[in-house]
This record gives C-alpha cells, sequence and structure tokens, in this order.
C-alpha cells in the first residue's frame, strides 16, 4: 500500500490554496521588501552599510534555523497551534522592526521575526501533503510556489517605493500588518489538517530519527537537492540583475523593471503549464522537463554572458528561459518529496525550506562577492546552480517510494 492509502487524510477546505499561497510570502516578502531600504537605514541608524546587512544574514540563518524546530514540531503537535504562535511572533517582532533604535536591536528583532515568519513555508507545504495527494499535490503546490517566486521579483520594487514615500519604517508595518491578516485567516478559516492519528513521538532521538530517514534515501535527497539548487538559482539572478541590466548594458530603470515584468509572466506561464499538463504526465516528469531546460539556458546564458555573443537580445532570452523553468522544478520537487512522507511532511517541508534559502543564500552572497561590473559571476552561478539541479534530478531521483516513516 502507498502511504497516502496508509494514512487518512484531512478533507480539503474551501479556498485553502490560497490561504497557504499568502503563508508562503512571509519569508520572500521579509527579505526582499526592505532590500532597497538599506542606505536610508544605515543613515537613519547611524552605522555602516555592512551592519545593515547583518539584518539580512540573521533574518536567514533564524529562517533556516527555525524550520528545523518548527517542522517537527508542527508532526507532533498538529499545524493550527504551532502557526497561530509564529504568527503572532512574527506581528510583534515586525512592529518593534519599525521602532527600533539601533542597529543591534534592529539585527536581534530580525532573528525573532525570521522565527515566527518561517512556520508560514514549513506548514503552508506539510497541509498540502495533508490533504492532496499525486498530481492534485503537485498541481496545489505550484500554485502556492508561485506566489514564493513572484514575490522576490515585485517586493523590490514595491519596497523601494515605499520607502521613498513613507521611509523605511514603515516596510515593517506593512509586514506587520500583513501577518495580523495571516493570524485573523488563521483563527477564522484554517481548520487542523494533521489528524491526530499521523502524529508522531517529539525528542531529540525521535527527531533525529526522522531526518535520517528521510536523508538516508537518494530519491528524498535529490528532491531536495534539485528544488534548493533551483531556488540558488532564483537568487543568484536576484542578486546580480540589477547590477548587469543597468550597470553592465546601460539599461534605464524602466527597461530593467520591463525585463522583471518578463521574468514574472514566465514564472506566471510556467505554474499555468505545470498544472495544466502535470495531471497528465505526473510531477517527476515535469521536475524532468523544468531541469532539462533551466541547465540547457544556464549554460547558453552562460556562454552568452561570457563571450558577448548575441548580445543583450539573446542574453535577455536565456535568462528568461533560466528563469521561468524554475517554476517546473521546485513544485514538482517539494510535491514528490512530500508525497512518502506522511508523518513526517512537517519534518519533510522543513528540510526542504532550509534548502531553499540555504542555497538561495550561498547563491546571492556569491554572486556579490565575485560582482566585477559585468555579468560574469551572475551567469556563472546559474549555470552552476541549473545544472546541479538536473544532475540530482536525473541520477537521484527515481520516483520510487521513498523509505516509509519510523
Amino acid at each position: 500500500m502507498t502511504a497516502a492509502q496508509t494514512h487518512p487524510r484531512a478533507a480539503p477546505q474551501k479556498g485553502l490554496i490560497w490561504f497557504l499561497a499568502a503563508l508562503v510570502g512571509f519569508g520572500p516578502a521579509s527579505i526582499d521588501m526592505y532590500l532597497p531600504s538599506f542606505l536610508d537605514i544605515a543613515h537613519d541608524l547611524n552605522t555602516s552599510y555592512d551592519n545593515v546587512q547583518l539584518t539580512l544574514t540573521t533574518f536567514l540563518i533564524g529562517f533556516a534555523i527555525g524550520q528545523v524546530i518548527i517542522g517537527p514540531l508542527s508532526d507532533r503537535y498538529g499545524r493550527r497551534p504551532i502557526l497561530i504562535g509564529g504568527i503572532s511572533l512574527y506581528c510583534v517582532t515586525s512592529l518593534l522592526c519599525a521602532v527600533s533604535p539601533g542597529i543591534e536591536a534592529l539585527i536581534g528583532l530580525r532573528l525573532l521575526q525570521a522565527l515566527g515568519g518561517c512556520g508560514g513555508n514549513v506548514i503552508a507545504r506539510a497541509v498540502v501533503r495533508d490533504v492532496y495527494s499525486g498530481s492534485g499535490s503537485a498541481r496545489a503546490m505550484s500554485l502556492m510556489m508561485l506566489v514564493a517566486a513572484i514575490t522576490p521579483l515585485i517586493a523590490p520594487i514595491c519596497g523601494s517605493y515605499i520607502v521613498i514615500w513613507a521611509g523605511w519604517r514603515t516596510l515593517f508595518v506593512i509586514l506587520s500588518v500583513f501577518g495580523v491578516a495571516c493570524l485573523a485567516l488563521s483563527l477564522a478559516f484554517y481548520r487542523e489538517t494533521h489528524l491526530p492519528e499521523n502524529r508522531t513521538n517529539l525528542n531529540v532521538i525521535s527527531t533525529i530519527r526522522s531526518y535520517r530517514v528521510i536523508f538516508a534515501n537518494a530519491s528524498s535527497v535529490g528532491y531536495v537537492i534539485a528544488g534548493g539548487m533551483a531556488f540558488g538559482t532564483l537568487f543568484a539572478y536576484i542578486s546580480g540583475a540589477p547590477g548587469v541590466f543597468m550597470d553592465h548594458f546601460g539599461l534605464s530603470r524602466q527597461v530593467f523593471s520591463g525585463i522583471f515584468a518578463c521574468n514574472i509572466a514566465g514564472l506566471a506561464s510556467g505554474s499555468m503549464l505545470n498544472t495544466r499538463i502535470v495531471g497528465k504526465v505526473g510531477a517527476d516528469r515535469m521536475l524532468a522537463y523544468g531541469t532539462t531546460l533551466a541547465a540547457t539556458a544556464g549554460v547558453a546564458l552562460f556562454i552568452v554572458g561570457w563571450t558577448g555573443a548575441g548580445g543583450l537580445v539573446l542574453f535577455v532570452i536565456a535568462q528568461f528561459l533560466a528563469v521561468a523553468a524554475l517554476h517546473l522544478i521546485y513544485a514538482n520537487a517539494i510535491a514528490g518529496l512530500l508525497e512518502h512522507y506522511p508523518r513526517l511532511s512537517g519534518t519533510a517541508s522543513a528540510l526542504f525550506g532550509v534548502a531553499q534559502f540555504g542555497f538561495g543564500a550561498i547563491a546571492g552572497t556569491l554572486v556579490g562577492q565575485f560582482y566585477a561590473g559585468g555579468p560574469k559571476s551572475m551567469v556563472a552561478i546559474m549555470m552552476v546552480t541549473s545544472v546541479a539541479s538536473f544532475l540530482a534530478q536525473r541520477f537521484l531521483t527515481r520516483g520510487t517510494p521513498a523509505v516509509q516513516n519510523p
């Protein structure tokens, strides 16, 4: 019997997928919306730009560590209480960030904000596993991950205008309002989906054993690497694109925004394509299509970026295909991973989330560290991450059931 047959599922609630889509926006919105405000924060708090960057590093660390903790907690105690507690912490700390008197306070509050907000990512994916199976899970995940992919593209643009009109502190007030809205929906709308008979024991030994179960299976590791590396490709693009297009190619802010808008359209197209086709061909085959396209486009982008062949037109086409393919990867990778872990979906979701933000943070940092005024560092990292995603899918994931839960 399959995992889906062995363990009962909660019934899907009307409008549930849109609620879950909002939850996965916590991380991207909290990271990318305030990026344009770094100089304003440094000036207002009388500190250095490097110290302001620590607020981002601290958030990423908290977001990764928090998922490792929250995943097993939600497997033991249920999704709803952990989600409500996390969002409440996020709302309070976001408001405190808005009134931070100094950079030290802001750094510490960003860590707490991340610990509260990371629950949205973990639990949203786990809930999909609670109520959907097979291609239904992949379709639901596709819609959710579209939010996670689009938010990093549009959040900096929105953030830049908010900073101009109302100042950087208003950004955190807006994040708190977003948290309050999600909290209200959680209290009024969301019913527990992790049934009591599916819950696990919680102690250090059982938690370590749960992670070992996932790591011990090659397919599970393949899904995690394929999806995490896809986010590395996206973060490399986000980190390098402004300098590449406006500095190297000399494009105006308006033209650059237009290119970003095209990439948003590409991600949306990938989401709609996956939603329509995955039920016919399966999540694993769609994952293979996505990694192949991303790797091919990544290699082409690397060649164009390093040689200059084809100029701006070919560069834009190659990066469009590389970014558009990403949605076919992480939506199907997480669906494939969670399908075989009915009792450990929170733990598996946490592991996937750590890979997402871990690989994303590393890729974005490397692009910045090696940036020298041209596209070389960005296209090199995008090629490496997209090819790594392809190799993980090709040689590790086989579409076979993962080791069953302890």
